[in-house]
């Protein structure tokens, strides 16, 4: 996502309960997960080629992560692992994914099985002292919660700074001096709970001073 602006050529999106909201880093929420039958498998070189049936969801990308169950080769049961290459018809469904896995060579053998495929989360580059994207807070009409809203923040960084140093920042109106940190400064990645009180408008995931690490990386979402 970009990085925090108040300009008004640029729209701010409203938190939905329910829907990840990246602040930093990205999603393609319109893409859904792939299911696949799985009718034959081959190894050769530590790569894993499937020929699959697909039978839901988007057909996937290189890059995209996978999920094999039920194959006969241990190692080609994988969780989470990227696509190196994939080839479906469109029309039928039919075709090939590809991923790495060390196992040994095997010749083209029938195989059960099944395979789903998710998209994965893309990081973008952790700057100090850095604020990012911002989102409008819905008012909620949760009986008992008209004077706070429980919004939970996530950060990861992959390529991890040597410091990690960040907040949720909340403001009334979208103005980067309005902006306050919702308690301590976080100074390690995973998940922090918030109640915001009713009066404030907008949220951001802000770096509050990370330093260090090589070319760090972070991704921030809010959920509600």
């Amino acid at each position: 996502m970009p990085v925090w602006t108040n300009s008004p050529f640029s729209k701010i999106k409203g938190l939905i309960p329910g829907t990840p909201a990246y602040s930093a880093g990205s999603k393609n929420q319109s893409i859904g997960p792939g299911r696949f039958y799985i009718t034959q498998i081959t190894v050769v070189s530590n790569v894993v080629t499937l020929a699959v049936k697909q039978v839901s969801g988007n057909i996937p990308a290189v890059g995209d992560h996978v999920f094999v169950i039920g194959t006969p080769v241990a190692a080609a049961n994988v969780s989470d692992v990227a696509l190196t290459g994939v080839t479906i018809d469109a029309n039928t469904g039919i075709g090939t994914i590809t991923y790495a896995a060390t196992t040994p060579d095997l010749v083209a053998t029938p195989s059960g099985g099944q395979a789903a495929t998710t998209v994965p989360e893309v990081a973008e580059v952790s700057t100090p002292s850095q604020a990012y994207q911002a989102f409008a807070i819905p008012r909620t009409s949760t009986p008992g919660r008209q004077n706070s809203t429980p919004i939970t923040m996530y950060v990861k960084h992959p390529s991890a700074p040597a410091s990690i140093k960040h907040s949720a920042q909340v403001a009334i109106n979208n103005v980067d001096a309005e902006f306050v940190s919702l308690g301590s400064d976080v100074t390690t990645d995973g998940t922090t709970l918030y109640e915001v009180e009713a009066v404030y408008n907008f949220i951001r995931y802000k770096d509050t001073g990370s330093s260090g690490g090589t070319l760090p990386t972070v991704i921030a979402k809010f959920l509600m």
